[in-house]
């Protein structure tokens, strides 16, 4: 059915009618089929059998036509290519300018060079350039020779500006000027000959980077010398001097004329140009009127950029510190807007220009289109472990920077972007390099995308494999070893321990033998006490893998001491800050087992003084929150930012006030059917899930608490009892355990990411997990005697969608009672 239609679109009645063609009839039909993008196999194998037949009759223009041809459809055959070539080796003498850009532009474009092709062809082209040659041939031929970087570029570039220079001011065509300063502004290749190497084999054939677009993705920074001597490369490169530099300024300047012509693909071009000319430190030659006048010329052709254009551009303004300034945050709202178009593959540089321009709405839409089920599929366009493992870094930054300022408006949209990829390199089973996996779960566990892919993705980093047990089982049975990839580093094996605690995997922690890796390897003391910070959080959580000991944790904790008391002795600025412990010094028996007691209480004291210089978080939610408790009136004695230890918890709320507000200003009555409240585990601990008991008001109200939860019942009787305490024996002073509960506020980004495409059956029916790093936190609460109330930001009503603010506040209210009233359950 292909075929019938392509041959049917190309005016050919069947394959038979091919094989009659004749040569002007071939190259007209290989050009239509070029234009048309026809992918139907049996067709382009009959028209080239065909145009192979009759090659010999084949005029220069018509092998040129026909290569040219190949090259659009990125055909590649290297049998078809000989025939062609080997013909127009024969026939090199009769080839015009105008032939010759063309064939040379088709080779560039498929990345073949063939030495003595372009050894042939170099003296008819030297013959044959004049000032009568059209300077569209001319500069369509100089970027063709820049782009293969032959040996006989110099001499053919000798002559083209011989011919140009006498009519540079006259030339009036954009597209002919940027090709030539695209051309002329690229480096020349540094030639060191290395006799005795062939590539593949082939006469004539290298390996070398040809066919690497012309706006490639990212402008490399080395390009690498062919040969063996380095001391001569080295000296070569330190001699280089960018040749032709007084018609480049010639030639600058008339772009400068002339930019109001240039079209969307020549202001590319150009961009080029001035990009390399940056990155090679000839910036002296930019005109300083070109890139004001550029920026203007770009406001009438942002409609006619297409997104991987806009892409493109967005990577060669990185060069051009002036033009990103002036254009870069309308081509980042472009892209924004276009965001459905982009690919994967061009979301990473989007990426980065929006970083380096903080550009929120480009961030939000890049992590939204990497959200798409296309990013997780395999293809040219979707992103490499490496690429991914950039792109997570990207989003992670990105996040963190507007959670500082109090604002999270596309965490959703980054952690399932995130999600999506992760799931997008199990698809493809790729097992990314251990250094490559340290980098990516540290910015997983940075926005707690946590799934059960890390346990596929983990092989490289594991000392165990768990293909056997998932799970390592209570008995301490370990799965069978594997070889350890002792290579880790100690800067990859610290952020992939602190990773995998805030991601609460204690199962790979022990296959991968983290802890022990870390007491033998880590010599870097800020290193160590982010280990220790892992520590503390799988401590604190009660999910200590069995690789972690005390014993373990010695070298460390002595490396972290002898950094301490170097820095206290030099006086060093800012040492304090890097190694100061936060959550270990509190984390009971194992801290005070490793580092002893005396340790453990100076530790202490450092992260007290430091929480005290901790600015606290202001957003929408914490702001809604201040508003609702300081509307109940100043009696309830309520003091924001009370630290405990190393945290600082939003607000201690004083609970006999509380009881005598509450009985001043009860709740309106309403009756609940218990049997309706979901029984949860550990709201705090394991899901967040807060239950929404009501406060028992009447008599069967009150039996049926009674039934339910006795304790909440005979606390519900002494209320009056309680609240007839005389004011000598309420503590007005500081906070305590006995006297205060204390509220803390949780964010989204407090929790785990919660999505259908988890793949884990268990955390996807949990719904609302709790992160590992503030369930340490809460955990340090209750185990310093405290009662913690947690009031998570996705249950509180802020009443700006129905506009109804009244019942916003009611609602919020009932919130915060219901979680005090049961603060004894497990909620």
């Amino acid at each position: 059915m292909g075929t019938a239609v392509a041959l049917r679109e190309l005016g050919l009645g069947s394959l038979k009618r091919i094989y009659r063609l004749d040569t002007f009839e071939v190259c007209s039909a290989l050009q239509e089929a070029a234009k048309r993008r026809t992918a139907s196999r049996e067709v382009w194998d009959a028209l080239l059998y065909r145009a192979t037949l009759l090659r010999s009759d084949f005029r220069p223009f018509d092998l040129a036509l026909t290569v040219d041809a190949l090259a659009r459809v990125r055909q590649k055959d290297p049998a078809v290519l000989d025939y062609f070539i080997q013909e127009v080796r024969a026939k090199a003498r009769r080839f015009l300018v105008r032939d010759a850009a063309l064939l040379l532009n088709a080779l560039a474009k498929i990345g073949f060079r063939d030495e003595l092709l372009l050894r042939a062809l170099t003296p008819a082209l030297l013959r044959r350039i004049s000032e009568q040659s059209k300077w569209e041939d001319l500069s369509l031929l100089a970027l063709s020779m820049a782009r293969i970087q032959d040996q006989s570029q110099a001499p053919v570039f000798d002559r083209i500006v011989a011919a140009l220079t006498p009519r540079l001011e006259g030339i009036s065509d954009g597209h002919a000027l940027s090709l030539l300063a695209c051309a002329f502004s690229k480096p020349p290749r540094l030639w060191v000959e290395s006799p005795g190497e062939t590539d593949d084999g082939r006469k004539g054939f290298h390996r070398e980077e040809f066919g690497r677009p012309l706006f490639p993705a990212q402008l490399p920074q080395d390009r690498p010398m062919t040969g063996t001597n380095d001391s001569v490369r080295a000296a070569l490169h330190s001699s280089f001097e960018l040749p032709h530099v007084a018609f480049i300024e010639v030639l600058l300047e008339q772009c400068e004329r002339r930019i109001f012509s240039f079209r969307a693909s020549d202001v590319l071009h150009l961009c080029l140009a001035l990009a390399e000319l940056a990155r090679a430190g000839h910036e002296e030659l930019i005109p300083p009127r070109l890139i004001p006048r550029m920026a203007k010329r770009f406001e009438f052709l942002y409609y006619e950029l297409l997104p991987g254009q806009f892409v493109r551009l967005l990577d060669l303004c990185e060069h051009l510190p002036e033009l990103e300034a002036r254009i870069g945050s309308r081509l980042l709202d472009e892209l924004a807007y276009r965001a459905r178009d982009l690919t994967p593959k061009s979301c990473l540089p989007l990426l980065r220009a929006a970083q380096r321009l903080n550009h929120t709405g480009a961030q939000s839409a890049a992590a939204w289109r990497l959200t798409r089920s296309d990013a997780a599929a395999s293809g040219p366009t979707v992103l490499s472990a490496t690429e991914v493992c950039e792109a997570a870094a990207l989003l992670s930054t990105a996040v963190g920077s507007q959670q500082k300022s109090g604002s999270s408006s596309f965490l959703w949209e980054a952690r399932e972007a995130l999600l999506t990829l992760l799931q997008g390199l199990q698809q493809r089973h790729l097992e990314p390099e251990p250094d490559v996996l340290a980098r990516l779960l540290h910015s997983y566990g940075l926005l707690s995308v946590r799934d059960t892919h890390w346990f596929h993705l983990c092989k490289k980093l594991l000392v165990c494999d768990l293909s056997q047990a998932t799970v390592v089982s209570k008995r301490g049975h370990m799965p069978s070893p594997v070889p350890a990839h002792e290579s880790l580093d100690e800067d990859s094996l610290a952020a992939a321990t602190l990773a995998l605690a805030r991601l609460s995997l204690p199962q790979l922690v022990d296959a991968a033998s983290l802890f022990s890796r870390a007491s033998r390897t880590i010599t870097s003391p800020v290193l160590a006490a982010s280990v220790l910070e892992a520590a503390a959080i799988f401590s604190l959580t009660e999910r200590r893998p069995q690789d972690l000991t005390p014993a373990k944790l010695v070298p460390l904790v002595a490396l972290v001491c002898d950094a301490q008391l170097g820095a206290s002795e030099d006086e060093g600025p800012g040492n304090s800050d890097v190694l100061a412990l936060r959550l270990f010094p509190f984390c009971g028996g194992l801290a005070e087992t490793a580092a002893g007691s005396e340790v453990v209480a100076e530790w202490q004291r450092v992260a007290l003084a430091r929480s005290m210089s901790s600015e606290p978080r202001v957003g929408v939610f914490e702001e809604s929150v201040a508003q609702e408790l300081t509307s109940w009136g100043p009696e309830l004695g309520l003091q924001p930012g009370y630290r405990v230890g190393p945290l600082r918890v939003d607000y201690a709320l004083h609970l006999v006030r509380l009881a005598e507000h509450l009985r001043r200003n009860p709740l309106a009555s309403q009756e609940i059917d218990m049997d309706d409240v979901e029984p949860t585990e550990d709201a705090v601990d394991s899901t967040a899930k807060f239950a929404v008991a009501r406060r028992a008001i009447g008599l069967r109200a009150k039996r049926r608490a009674a039934h339910f939860d006795p304790v909440a019942s005979q606390q519900e009787t002494s209320s009056d009892s309680c609240t007839q305490i005389s004011d000598d024996d309420v503590n007005n002073g500081e906070p305590s355990p006995l006297t205060h509960v204390l509220l803390k506020l949780l964010r989204e980004h407090d929790f785990f990411h919660s999505s259908p495409l988890i793949r884990g059956d268990r955390q996807r029916s949990k719904g609302k997990l709790l992160a590992a790093e503030q369930h340490a936190e809460v955990r340090l609460l209750r185990l310093s005697g405290w009662h913690v109330c947690c009031i998570p930001e996705h249950l509180w009503q802020l009443g700006i969608e129905d506009g109804d603010l009244e019942a916003a506040a009611k609602a919020n209210r009932e919130l915060i009672f219901n979680l005090v009233a049961n603060l004894d359950s497990k909620v």
